[in-house]
């Protein structure tokens, strides 16, 4: 296959290969705005990726990061990551003193942060720039994306 070309096709196999594809790309932890993973598959209907990365991905801020069920994580690790990514959608920026209820090593916790965040004057700040002109492009998947996040804080 050409660069690019990956989960072209319509089937569920090409689909499934498009979204094993992003997750590898996103496995970094770091999280990527959509203009990025289009640039690594041009030849990839924008609908088509985002259902790809529905299956891996959540976005944060107008970024997508990897979902933690996916990084190999420990549950309560899973947990602790999903906390921060709760904190920093809904005000952009975490104050590692909110982590202190996961009772977890610092040394967990900056591996966890330092993927995703860098550290600022008394907070971490993500890595990436909000991509707001995400939401104006895509409003229906920003409202899902949303709905999630509300959920995730509640629980």
């Amino acid at each position: 296959r050409n660069a690019g070309m990956e989960g072209v096709g319509d089937d569920d196999a090409s689909l499934r290969d498009l979204a094993a594809r992003v997750t590898t790309i996103l496995q970094t932890g770091v999280p990527a705005p959509l203009l990025v993973l289009r640039k690594r598959f041009p030849a990839v209907p924008v609908p088509r990726l985002l259902t790809a990365l529905s299956g891996c991905a959540v976005l944060v801020r107008g970024n997508f990061v990897i979902k933690s069920s996916l990084c190999g994580l420990s549950p309560m690790v899973q947990r602790a990551r999903d906390a921060i990514l709760i904190l920093m959608n809904k005000y952009g920026i975490l104050q590692r003193e909110l982590l202190v209820k996961f009772d977890l090593p610092n040394v967990v916790l900056n591996h966890v942060l330092e993927k995703i965040a860098c550290p600022s004057e008394n907070c971490w700040e993500m890595k990436f720039e909000d991509d707001d002109l995400f939401a104006e492009t895509y409003p229906e998947v920003a409202t899902l994306y949303a709905n999630y996040w509300k959920k995730r804080e509640l629980a």
